[in-house]
């Protein structure tokens, strides 16, 4: 297994949220998955089940996963608690979508 992912309702910074995730092992890391991953659960969020917004949360030391919310066109980073922990969220709105082509 490479890793997982997807989109679920989450409470994010007080509120229900459409959050889109992802985990992979650490040796498959700079390889494009969790773009890969990313960009599918935007075009399901968004395509499928017609919301408005999802979000993204990393840890502020995390740049690999904040680095892959850029990428996926997600803006207006902010820090947030969650569950305890000290986080930033960003999010993409439908109009904000960008559909970058798969690597290759």
């Amino acid at each position: 297994m490479v890793g997982r992912g997807g989109v679920s309702w989450r409470p994010v910074d007080g509120r229900e949220r459409f959050e889109v995730g992802w985990y992979l092992r650490g040796d498959r890391w700079g390889q494009g998955y969790a773009t890969e991953i990313g960009r599918a659960g935007l075009a399901f969020a968004f395509d499928h089940l017609d919301v408005d917004e999802v979000v993204a949360f990393a840890e502020p030391a995390n740049q690999r996963s904040r680095a892959v919310m850029q990428r996926l066109g997600m803006h207006g980073a902010r820090d947030i608690g969650h569950d305890g922990r000290s986080m930033v969220l960003i999010s993409i709105g439908r109009r904000d979508r960008v559909l970058a082509p798969p690597r290759g």
